[in-house]
């Protein structure tokens, strides 16, 4: 009996060996885009869009659309035209990529997360002629380029609906199908990243199978588990879209355990999928597509008997063959290999030798995709695209345009096709194509490096090797992951970076992969430290931070206790703890905050240590009015460490870890004390002028606080910016964000998740007799922090804002609305006098600080500090 089997639909109808099944042409269908738009006009009243609370019908999502064409339209944007969207996943974005296409322009995706200079890249290559974004950034978009606000940013309300024949392009000129609808880039292998132009031709037949293969109904519906820049989205928004369905937007993958509405499909990597699972958190589907990396048998099996997936579907298919090109639905649980399916119906594929003649069935070849999902090519790069595409014998013998893929394949007796991995240096991880010569290009590219190379380990994480400019010197390891970030988007950042002396050669001169020494993440990068340059202190350091993260492998005085040895915030406390104990000093969180390094830690046990006002200080000679970062909790504190480090060298950051230690000892805590401690501080480092105030979740009700003192004394207004941080207006508010920031643990332990909210609500009912106060200094660090933290959530708790005469900037996520019960600016309209700004961020409450959505966060922070008031 056959393990696995192809979709019924794709079975292949002539039996003939690499001949798959007929597409209808597409010279004679309508764009799947067309069919969209048409459709729009058929349903206005069903649901099309959701993201969060937020609901759109087809015909909010027609006049949106109309929006976008009409401002391409209006602002000479010509048909053809290459037009970037900066926008992250919304529902803006969703609207903002159909206008593009439905107007006959390119819809080019541009993630948020990238670094600036690979998005300059990425619109420099394509010839982009607009971006549509939030706000203008002449500085990335560049100045020949024209910037057009998101759909929501534009009238979109009563005015929009009464002047509909005005909105849209009422003689709409339908789309070709050769004419270009979008362009994804992928890494590439001369270091720099290629465009694939892709046709309405090519993703209509993508459609019409994939639609009929899923048995697609206007009841069904996708949530984007896919980043827009991953050509897997255009299974996720495209296809529900095409049958009158739903797409729910979702920030991540990772948010589709937290969706409350039900979901037919998703399109993501077998890892991702299998991570969900594992945690509990994947929706029942009636169908889950997997691709972009080998779907293990194990894992396979897991999908199948969870109970959550009615049907697997395992595809194949580079980006530039839009999407998919073979199928295999997994039925029953497999021990052996996993195949990759039969061509789709339109697609024929053939396996090559070196010499470009087929090999027999059951030997391996050159995977090479014939037919009408076949792209145009490479955007602006006719090198690249000679060497990738070409013309030859299809499988009927007639000569047709294929794409090489690099991959190697072979197809089995019963016509069954198997991926057998590449033959070049291309790699994925993650389900994210990597071309290692891009990583490569990017670390010659630093000054201090001369050669390198990256290798894959364990199919997981890329290791690079480099080899220092100068004999005998040294690579900064950390100048080399801040060089890095700057290129290249975090997926193709190596795990681990090992410098060496030089590297490996075979007798004939090529690279010796095989002689590289193996990383680990106990193995500290960079070259070993001779003993006498570790004085007694530094080794005591190294010795308990050692005992403190497990950390296995050599430590350096230069290592970060953070970034480079895995330690957290308690870690921290405990390194600290164990300080005191040695020396007898007391030791302030504070000071630890300004330099994490070994060297750093060991500097606190010195005689002639100094605290400083701030916990840590970056761009000290930017002339910009410095911004600075305030919160109560160390772990915040950390995360905004990170933030200050992606801050432009114009631009001053302080860090103020302000949770009244010693200054409050035997008082009691209100943030109201706690604010005027922020502002002792901030005095001290800047006595005048003008200064920018930002504060997360609790911090952000000091920095409201601090504000306030400042223009009730007359001070200067500062600008200040909300960063989710909810308005509490009642012990219920409080109780509220609690439980839903910690409705895990409650799952898990409800018992001991909900015992210390019960102790706390019986303290309120039950008014104590003695208020809550700081524990005195003679307590050892971990019960001063302790027990300092249980006196700030007092204090946050009883916390009511009194009314700002100011201005205030809301930073939010979806989970920061909900939290602060759907108010629009988290509840401080009601008691700030002034404008409120409102700015909506990527991640959720805790994750907009931490990877993959920093970057992104601190892109739009840098926006609004550039902006005038």
């Amino acid at each position: 009996m056959e393990r696995t089997e192809a979709v019924p639909a794709l079975r292949q109808e002539s039996g003939a060996p690499g001949k798959g099944a007929q597409a209808p042409s597409p010279e004679s269908q309508p764009s799947v885009i067309d069919e969209i738009y048409d459709l729009m006009s058929q349903t206005p009243h069903a649901m099309a869009v959701t993201d969060g609370d937020l609901e759109w019908t087809y015909e909010d999502l027609r006049r949106r659309t109309d929006i976008v064409a009409r401002s391409l339209a209006d602002g000479g944007i010509a048909r053809g035209s290459v037009v970037g969207m900066h926008l992250p996943r919304c529902a803006d974005a969703i609207a903002v990529m159909l206008g593009i296409m439905v107007s006959g322009c390119v819809y080019l995706p541009l993630d948020p997360s990238y670094p600036a200079a690979r998005l300059r890249s990425m619109l420099d290559r394509a010839g982009a002629a607009a971006v549509i974004s939030p706000g203008d950034d002449p500085e990335l978009y560049g100045p020949d380029r024209s910037w057009l606000p998101a759909p929501s940013q534009l009238v979109t309300g009563p005015e929009a609906a009464a002047s509909e024949t005005a909105a849209g392009p009422a003689e709409r000129e339908l789309a070709r199908p050769d004419e270009s609808a979008y362009i994804i880039f992928t890494s590439g292998s001369t270091g720099e990243p290629k465009g694939v132009l892709v046709t309405h031709g090519n993703i209509t037949l993508l459609s019409e199978w994939s639609a009929k293969v899923l048995g697609l109904t206007p009841f069904d519906a996708s949530a984007t588990s896919s980043s827009l820049s991953f050509d897997p989205s255009f299974l996720e928004v495209l296809l529900p879209l095409s049958v009158g369905g739903t797409v729910h937007v979702i920030p991540h993958a990772l948010a589709l355990g937290q969706l409350t509405r039900p979901v037919s499909f998703v399109a993501s990597t077998p890892s991702v999928m299998n991570e969900l699972l594992l945690n509990g958190q994947l929706p029942s589907l009636k169908a889950l597509i997997v691709g972009g990396e080998s779907l293990a048998p194990d894992v396979a099996a897991a999908f199948l008997t969870s109970g959550r997936v009615e049907r697997l579907l395992n595809c194949y298919g580079p980006t530039e063959c839009t999407v998919g090109v073979t199928v295999a639905e997994v039925t029953v649980p497999v021990p052996d290999v996993i195949p990759i399916g039969r061509p789709v119906p339109g697609t024929d594929i053939l396996f090559l030798d070196e010499e470009g003649h087929q090999v027999p069935d059951g030997e391996a070849g050159e995977v090479c995709i014939f037919g009408g999902q076949v792209a145009a090519g490479y955007v602006n790069n006719p090198a690249e695209t000679a060497a990738r595409f070409a013309t030859g014998p299809g499988a009927t013998g007639e000569p047709q345009r294929y794409y090489r893929t690099g991959d190697l394949g072979y197809r089995g007796d019963d016509g069954v096709i198997f991926f057998a991995g590449r033959a070049d240096r291309q790699v994925k991880i993650n389900g994210v194509r990597i071309e290692l010569g891009e990583i490569d290009a990017a670390l010659r590219s630093h000054p201090q490096v001369s050669e390198a190379t990256t290798v894959v380990q364990d199919d997981a994480r890329a290791i690079a090797y480099v080899v220092p400019a100068e004999a005998g010197a040294d690579v900064d390891i950390a100048d080399l992951r801040k060089h890095l970030s700057g290129s290249l988007p975090r997926f193709m950042r190596p795990a681990g970076i090992i410098v060496l002396a030089e590297l490996p050669k075979t007798l004939t001169g090529k690279l010796d992969t095989a002689a590289l020494p193996e990383w680990s993440p106990s193995r500290a990068e960079g070259e070993p430290v001779a003993a006498d340059q570790v004085d007694k202190v530094t080794a005591r350091v190294i010795e308990i931070v050692a005992d403190v993260t497990g950390f296995a492998g050599q430590i350096r005085p230069a290592d970060d206790f953070i970034n480079d040895l895995g330690g957290t915030s308690l870690g921290i406390l405990r390194v600290l703890v164990e300080l005191e104990r040695d020396s007898g000093r007391r030791l302030r969180i504070n000071d630890a905050l300004a330099d994490t390094t070994v060297a750093g830690l060991a500097g606190l046990l010195r005689a002639d240590t100094v605290s400083s006002p701030a916990d840590f200080a970056f761009n000290t000679d930017g002339d910009a009015p410095p911004i600075f970062l305030i919160h109560s909790y160390l772990g915040s504190m950390l995360a905004f460490r990170r933030m200050a480090e992606l801050l432009p060298p114009s631009q001053p950051a302080y860090g103020l870890h302000v949770y009244g230690s010693t200054e409050h000892s035997g008082t009691e805590i209100t943030v109201s004390s706690l604010a005027e401690d922020a502002l002792a501080r901030i005095r001290e480092v800047q006595p005048a002028g003008p200064i920018v105030l930002l504060g997360h979740s609790a911090g952000g009700l000091l920095v409201f606080e601090a504000a306030r003192k400042m223009v009730e004394a007359g001070q200067p207004e500062p600008r200040v910016l909300l960063m989710d941080t909810p308005q509490i207006d009642s012990a219920f508010g409080y109780y509220w964000s609690n439980a839903l920031l910690s409705w895990r643990d409650i799952i898990r332990s409800p018992v001991r998740a909900l015992r210390g909210p019960a102790d706390r609500l019986a303290q309120k009912v039950r008014p104590a007799k003695t208020p809550r106060v700081v524990p005195p200094p003679s307590d050892d660090l971990m019960t001063v922090n302790e027990k300092n933290g249980e006196s700030i959530d007092v204090a946050i708790r009883t916390y009511r804002a009194p009314v700002y005469d100011g201005s205030i900037t809301v930073m939010r996520t979806r989970q920061g609305r909900v939290l602060a019960l759907g108010r629009r600016a988290l509840g401080w309209a009601s008691v700030t006098t002034g404008r409120v700004e409102i700015i909506d961020a990527p991640g959720d409450h805790l994750t907009m600080l931490e990877a993959p959505f920093l970057p992104a966060v601190t892109e739009k922070l840098v926006d609004w500090l550039s902006s005038s008031e």
